[in-house]
């Protein structure tokens, strides 16, 4: 998935675990519901989970791209 963050037009890609978590964020998912979504998903070790969702909302956050 590419995006493109309007204010500052910049593009950003996604790999496709990004993307599954992108559009769970915006269904509204919680983050212990992402942790859970992924590790079942793609076979992952819940802790492994856990570290992969907290990155990408922390890299979402330092682009500015997600509101708290």
């Amino acid at each position: 998935m590419v995006g493109i963050d309007l204010r500052s037009s910049r593009y950003f890609s996604l790999n496709p675990t990004a993307t599954f978590l992108w559009k769970l964020l915006g269904d509204g998912a919680a983050p212990d519901d992402l942790t859970e979504r992924l590790s079942a998903e793609f076979a992952l070790d819940r802790g492994l989970a856990a570290e992969d969702v907290s990155a990408f909302l922390a890299s979402l956050e330092a682009g500015g791209l997600l509101e708290s």
